[in-house]
């Protein structure tokens, strides 16, 4: 039986994974061979046409996509330097790929608790050869920039022959912000990266998007990096069940986010969310208590009742406490009175 959680999707099972995966899949379902198979190519095609893009390649990560991608535009512009945000997951989550397997030089870019803006893109090196956008940023609380910034900064930076290129691992999360379909947002972007872990739920893998050109060269790169498996299938057939069912309830995730950080405001004043007004279903929540304290009544509100809260908060101070939290399907199964008493529990 589920327990109702939180935070995030419902952890995938391993037995009930494949039972499900049994009925999506057809009696004749046939596997990819080295990323060669219809089944594959089809779902390539169907995200390049979702996103506008002349073709699609899958990847088993974004750790491995996006430094390859960054290596190969780099080569085509003969610098090695790059630019993103200093939260980026390239540079606090990769420990250095870019640089220690690619060879490439970083540059970052803004404060690191604000999105950057164009200013600070005004000071990044003249010879950078590729700009990273990350919508939503993860590590600042799932916040963007206003269209009409962004657009203003892409804009900038084509003019300089800065090749843009869209981290995109939550770019579902972007729509309702932008009230822009995806395609629209894809294309401001000279390419774009995707992943089907997070929001879309499936048990791994992430695509590259863009030019014919560049998703060839990046065939190569994936078999040089060692991710053109024999096979693919139980990860692309997983991404693409989920997309099919996920991407239509973000807007749904959001609106229930709005309304959890309006219970969470009318609080108590121990609890601050960051962003103000959040812009996503990923927002931060700041606690006016120490962290084991809050761990420890995490545990006790779960023990006695059917409930997943929110585990490991981070200790910013001595008493205050940060936890991510990312509302799906969890929470779209929570009442309202749960979540309050909850949060009155673990503030009280």
């Amino acid at each position: 039986m589920k327990k109702a959680r939180l935070h995030g999707h419902y952890p995938i099972l391993p037995k009930s994974f494949f039972q499900e995966m049994a009925d999506y899949c057809s009696e004749n379902q046939l596997s990819d061979f080295y990323g060669t198979g219809a089944d594959l190519q089809n779902f390539e095609n169907h995200l390049a046409k979702l996103f506008n893009k002349e073709a699609a390649l899958f990847f088993p990560s974004g750790t491995m996509l996006q430094p390859c991608l960054a290596r190969i535009i780099c080569e085509k512009k003969n610098s090695k330097q790059i630019a993103f945000h200093s939260t980026s997951h390239l540079e606090i989550h990769e420990h250095k790929a870019y640089e220690k397997l690619h060879n490439l030089k970083a540059h970052l870019i803004g404060k690191q608790d604000q999105i950057f803006n164009l200013e600070d893109l005004k000071k990044i090196p003249k010879d950078t050869s590729l700009v990273l956008f990350e919508l939503p940023q993860r590590e600042i609380g799932g916040q963007l920039p206003e269209w009409k910034d962004l657009c203003a900064q892409i804009q900038y930076l084509k003019d300089k022959d800065i090749w843009c290129h869209l981290d995109g691992a939550r770019i579902w999360e972007c729509i309702n912000f932008y009230k822009k379909s995806i395609s629209e947002i894809a294309d401001l972007f000279d390419s774009v990266y995707i992943s089907f872990y997070k929001g879309i739920g499936a048990i791994s893998g992430a695509a590259l998007l863009g030019a014919q050109e560049i998703v060839d060269e990046a065939k190569l790169w994936n078999r040089r990096s060692g991710g053109n498996l024999i096979t693919n299938f139980p990860v692309y057939l997983s991404c693409q069940k989920e997309l099919a069912s996920r991407i239509d309830r973000f807007p749904a995730y959001f609106k229930r986010a709005q309304q959890i950080v309006e219970i969470l405001e009318n609080l108590s004043e121990k609890i601050i969310i960051q962003p103000k007004k959040i812009q996503c279903n990923l927002f931060h929540i700041y606690i006016q208590l120490r962290a084991d304290e809050l761990n420890q009544k995490n545990e006790v509100f779960e023990k006695q009742n059917s409930f997943i809260g929110l585990r490991s908060f981070q200790a910013i101070e001595d008493k205050l406490s940060k936890r991510e939290v990312y509302i799906g399907d969890g929470a779209m199964d929570l009442s309202d009175d749960l979540i309050k008493s909850y949060f009155e529990f673990l503030v009280s």
